[in-house]
């Protein structure tokens, strides 16, 4: 049997470029298809979803950092990283980057290797930061890129010392994962520098219409009771946090599905 790529598809199934991700493809087609095969279960009334120790969602994470989302982070991420930094004025005097749930890592590496006056905070479990390090150590910009092992939903910002002020914040979908996303939003905000920027990026349901791509695959999370926000809940969140300047980009291509990014400032 054999198979044609089109062109502007072959970096991506070769596994000697940078822009290679057929294992995340690969695993993301495995969820889809495991998923739907329990749907009929999962809709039962005795159905109960398997709960996880934070010691297996840290080695799951740390796994999947190394493998599928390095991969989506270097195929996707990083280019959509690399313009949105092109549209925000700030990053060419910012001095103090944070990452939020930063993943592989790829993100914050190429900043840092484009913006050589940015210091780049990495914010992950500490699972994936001891799995990221050895790659972090091994980047031209290493000295650089800082870790912060720890959990979002328990990290207070205020009580590090010396307390933190980031003039850029990346949050790229984390959101879904927190039990309040409110309440770390405006953690994130303390955070902020006066002059501060951030950016988040999220993937939104419109109840007003039917997208395949975002409500088939969140499906999932939706039955394990993540979050996956309404169209402009963040937006609505931000404002009530005291942002007044929101810029809002729709159906930006991300991993998985579209997203909606917002660009906040106090």
């Amino acid at each position: 049997m054999l198979y044609r790529i089109k062109p502007a598809l072959k970096d991506y199934f070769d596994p000697i470029s940078d822009q290679y991700c057929a294992d995340a493809l690969l695993y993301r087609q495995q969820v889809t298809q495991s998923v739907a095969g329990q749907l009929s279960v999962s809709f039962s009334r005795d159905f109960q979803a398997q709960s996880r120790t934070p010691e297996t969602i840290g080695s799951a994470w740390a796994q999947a950092a190394q493998i599928q989302i390095a991969q989506e982070q270097n195929a996707v991420t990083v280019h959509i990283a690399d313009v949105l930094s092109d549209v925000v004025r700030e990053f060419k005097t910012a001095r103090h980057f944070l990452d939020v749930g930063a993943g592989a890592g790829r993100v914050a590496m190429h900043l840092a290797e484009k913006f050589t006056q940015l210091e780049c905070t990495l914010l992950e479990l500490p699972h994936v930061i001891e799995a990221i390090r050895p790659t972090l150590a091994n980047h031209p910009a290493h000295q650089r890129l800082h870790c912060l092992a720890a959990d979002l939903q328990t990290l207070d910002f205020q009580t590090l010392k010396p307390q933190p002020q980031y003039d850029i914040i990346w949050c790229s979908s984390v959101l879904h994962f927190v039990d309040d996303y409110a309440l770390i939003l405006q953690r994130l905000l303390t955070a902020l520098s006066p002059n501060g920027v951030l950016i988040c990026c999220h993937a939104e349901i419109d109840p007003s219409q039917y997208d395949a791509g975002i409500q088939s695959y969140y499906l999932n999370m939706r039955m394990q009771g993540n979050y996956v926000p309404q169209k402009d809940d963040i937006y609505r969140s931000l404002k009530q946090l005291g942002c007044q300047h929101i810029e809002t980009i729709e159906n930006v291509q991300f991993p998985v599905a579209s997203v909606d990014v917002l660009i906040a400032r106090k």
